[in-house]
């Protein structure tokens, strides 16, 4: 049984998702100076790990990859790490 996505919810989800994001962000976005540039950082960050993590859920790696000992096992886990190390580091 394959499942299918139900549209209506992945909308909902978004949009609870960033408008949350864009409430949360919302005196540092009108403001002026650093506050406001690490706002702006942050939500592009946000849109970059939404697309990485929706990325790794719908696309496999090549099977000459996944043979591959350490990168084949952890490179998704990797690339999650470095959004993790960037926020952090920010």
């Amino acid at each position: 049984m394959k499942h299918k996505p139900v549209p209506i919810g992945v909308v909902l989800t978004g949009v609870l998702y960033f408008g949350l994001l864009f409430y949360w962000q919302w005196d540092e976005l009108s403001g002026a100076g650093a506050a406001r540039d690490a706002a702006i950082f942050g939500i592009v960050l946000a849109i970059a790990h939404v697309a990485y993590v929706m990325a790794c859920f719908q696309i496999d790696l090549p099977a000459s990859m996944k043979q591959l000992p350490i990168i084949g096992r952890y490179s998704k886990l990797y690339g999650w790490l470095i959004f993790v190390f960037i926020a952090v580091w920010y």
